[in-house]
């Protein structure tokens, strides 16, 4: 019964990283499609805001998600060995 608790415990703690990383990414998505207007309100140039978020921002989130996402499942794999 304790083993069968840990494997769930496992499979939930893996689908909330998951849910993280693609929460994430949508998150990313949201910042690339609306970045005219975030540089609006800010009252920046908009098509300097928009390379900058399209090549700094958005990746740097999404890297930054994948390390999480692989640090937690590294956890769960030697939890399983």
């Amino acid at each position: 019964m304790l083993s069968r608790l840990k494997k769930l415990r496992r499979k939930n703690g893996t689908s909330v990283v998951s849910f993280a990383f693609i929460a994430i990414a949508i998150v990313s998505g949201f910042i690339i499609y609306f970045s005219p207007d975030i540089a609006k309100l800010l009252g920046l140039d908009e098509k300097r805001f928009e390379n900058v978020v399209g090549t700094v921002l958005t990746p740097t989130l999404l890297f930054i998600g994948y390390l999480i996402f692989e640090k937690s499942v590294d956890k769960y794999r030697k939890e399983i060995k």
